[in-house]
């Protein structure tokens, strides 16, 4: 059995772990750093930047306007894929 702190602050009291064996006293804390607000990510203006440089070139015929959709949509599919991923606390 193990321990696995994920977007909160676990505390678990033992005498004996269960995995290995060894003895101990106390307390096991682990704590995960805050997740910061969306729009102060990197992330968030990295999307913002690419929608709108896909509405631009669909606007100015650079890209077909269908096009320019379907990348917008799939910036921000990875961009909410992304955010998922680290308020679920993985890492791949």
């Amino acid at each position: 059995m193990t321990i696995v702190a994920q977007a909160v602050n676990i505390v678990a009291k033992f005498d004996k772990c269960p995995s290995c064996g060894v003895e101990f006293k106390g307390e096991i804390k682990a704590e995960t750093p805050p997740i910061k607000p969306g729009y102060k990510t990197t992330e968030f203006w990295v999307v913002i930047l690419a929608a709108l440089a896909a509405g631009l070139e669909g606007l100015t015929g650079i890209l077909p306007a269908q096009t320019a959709t379907i990348v917008a949509a799939i910036v921000a599919g990875l961009y909410a894929v992304s955010r998922g991923l680290t308020k679920s606390g993985s890492s791949s």
